[in-house]
This record gives structure tokens, sequence and C-alpha cells, in this order.
């Protein structure tokens, strides 16, 4: 997971995913996301992500599968209207380690089906811009209850809500060691379909709300509990958004999907 900013463009993204050679039962899952945001609130959105066996709707939540079927979106929010387009593509046995690989199959893609929506006031443009928001209500000491965060996600409107929070003091998280570090419960609630999922974070306080989480908890299933992990020294692929290459052809996808 990475944050740049310019001072007038900031950009988050993650990607996230198994080593089918390493992880139990050869799991292949994995997704990308990037969000884009402006100073005048405007923002690009991107993810992908592997769909379970048999899911043919690339605009659900953010839950990676095991499928060979990729869902694909692109975003654009402009004022209060949200324009995306979304895909699927086959892509069975490319793994997080060939990204442009998955890039060369969306580009090929012929068929985008095109959504029009509604951004509520005071929405962020996605998932990770209103984690950090969240995280940053938490590090600032508000009063409880914190309000809910509003966000969009392909053409579905989400709540993301503390539900509890706590004090570690000095813990150590990969190979590094934090003096101080808290642990955040949240729920994201689909209001259309009411579906909760239920996730914590473990991030280190910062009054900028700058700070990026350290650790991630998340259960999707009764067989599958996943951690994620700040670790330096972990073999893992690159932020596809620091290749110039990479994000210009991302920025040309989703401008001909349009």
């Amino acid at each position: 997971m990475t944050w740049r900013s310019d001072g007038t463009t900031s950009a988050l993204t993650l990607l996230v995913g198994s080593d089918p050679q390493r992880a139990p039962r050869k799991i292949n899952q994995w997704g990308y996301l990037r969000e884009e945001v402006r100073r005048s609130e405007d923002a690009d959105v991107f993810s992908l992500r592997s769909l379970d066996s048999g899911e043919v709707a690339p605009d659900a939540g953010f839950d990676v599968g095991d499928g060979p079927m990729f869902g694909v979106s692109c975003a654009s929010f402009k004022d209060h209207d949200v324009t995306s387009a979304q895909t699927t593509v086959n892509a069975r046995g490319v793994t997080y380690r060939m990204f442009n690989q998955l890039l060369d199959r969306v580009s090929d893609s012929p068929q985008w089906k095109e959504r029009r929506s509604q951004r509520p006031a005071g929405a962020d443009a996605g998932f990770l811009t209103a984690l950090q928001h969240a995280i940053g209500q938490v590090g600032g000491g508000a009063a409880k209850p914190l309000p809910p965060v509003i966000y969009v996600y392909n053409g579905s409107i989400y709540e993301l809500r503390v539900r509890g929070s706590q004090p570690l003091g000095r813990t150590v998280v990969g190979t590094q060691t934090f003096d101080h570090l808290t642990r955040s419960d949240f729920s994201i609630r689909n209001r259309t379909t009411g579906d909760l999922t239920k996730f914590a974070v473990t991030h280190a306080p910062d009054p900028s709300g700058m700070s990026l989480p350290v650790q991630i908890f998340y259960q999707p299933s009764f067989w599958l509990s996943v951690e994620l992990r700040l670790d330096d020294e972990a073999d893992v692929p690159a932020d596809p958004d620091a290749d110039g290459s990479v994000l210009t052809r991302i920025r040309a996808i989703c401008a001909s999907a349009r």
C-alpha cells in the first residue's frame, strides 16, 4: 500500500494477493486498487480483482476470489456525477507478478459496461481514501461515537465505521518496531444490500491523518483468515504505480473504456 502526493493530487494504491507457489492449495487470489484524488475532489479510480468461480459481476465489492476471471473497473468522479465502466477478462494462471500480462488482456477486451450514478455530498472516491480518513478520525482523538465515512465504489454507496480502537504501545510488525500503534476495528456496510464486512487495522497515530496501515486483519470465510503486514524485506511485487509506463497504460485503458 502506498500514498503519494504532490500537493494538488494524491494517489493511494493497494496491491494485495497470494503467491500460488507458497499459498495453501496454491490459491491465486489478488487485486489492485488505485485512487487518484485532486484538490478539486474530482477523482479517477482503477480496480481489478480475481473473481470467484462462476462470478460474472465485476462491479461487486473488492473481495478477491480464486477463479480464472478478473473483473476490471474504471471510474471517474466529477462533482456529484460518477461514470464507471466495467469489463471481465479470462486470465487463468496470471499471478500478481504478471501485472502487465493482465493489462494485455484488459486492453484487448472488446466489451465494457458503462454505468452512471450519483455521488452523495461529502462522499469519498473509494475505499482507500475513506480508510485514510477514518484512521485520521481515530488519530485525531475525535469524540465517540465517530460518524461513518461514506464512500462510493463501482456505483454502490458504502459506510465505513470505526467500531472501536485500543492503543498497543511498543509493537513489532514484520521487521520494524513501532513505539506507538493503535488497533482499530472497522465495519463496511453496503447501503443497497445491507451486507456487512468486518476487519481490523493496526496503524501509527498521525495528527495529519496521512497514516497508512501497518497491519490489516480480515477473515473472508470460515476457512481463510488473512493478515497483511508491513515488511520491507518481503519478496512481493513492486507497486505498479511506481512504473510510469504501467500508469500510462492504465490511463489509456480507462480513457478508451469510456
